[in-house]
């Protein structure tokens, strides 16, 4: 569902940078760089007898894959859908601000990518940026890092 909607759901118009996200995502399907997690029919129908009411279909099929495996952690921003799944499935919940975050605390993203970032995030993403999140994430873990053990 969700490559559905990334890539094949119609839509009215599609911005350059939507077009140019949609070929990212190819790119990196053809290249294998991560595995597409299938969800079941059962799962989905068990999952949306319990959902509120307007959740999407990309979060649906999120939520019950995450659901059947329990050992991955669902990744949302949608306040409703992170607190459907915490609340009543009890399921882990990650934000990409925190995705973000661990990136830069395990060091797969270098200090000086953090600019970068920012800027790119906004050119993508102008209806509501997490630019604040990002850079409180960021801040975060740079804080972390400072507090481990020298050597680590």
């Amino acid at each position: 569902m969700v490559l559905y909607e990334c890539l094949h759901k119609p839509r009215s118009t599609e911005t350059p940078q939507q077009q140019e996200l949609k070929n990212r995502l190819i790119k990196a399907l053809d290249q294998q760089k991560f595995p597409v997690q299938k969800c079941e029919l059962e799962d989905l129908v068990a999952v949306i007898q319990q959902a509120p009411s307007k959740l999407g279909s990309g979060e649906l099929s999120c939520i019950a894959a995450a659901y059947r495996i329990r050992s991955i952690a669902f990744m949302t921003d949608e306040k409703k859908a992170r607190k459907f799944a915490t609340n009543q499935l009890g399921l882990a919940i990650e934000t990409t601000p925190k995705l973000y975050a661990w990136l830069h605390f395990y060091r797969h993203l270098a200090d000086g990518d953090h600019g970068d970032v920012i800027r790119e995030h906004e050119s993508f993403e102008s209806r509501c940026p997490l630019t604040k999140f990002f850079t409180q994430g960021y801040e975060e873990a740079q804080r972390c890092r400072l507090m481990q053990p020298t050597g680590k």
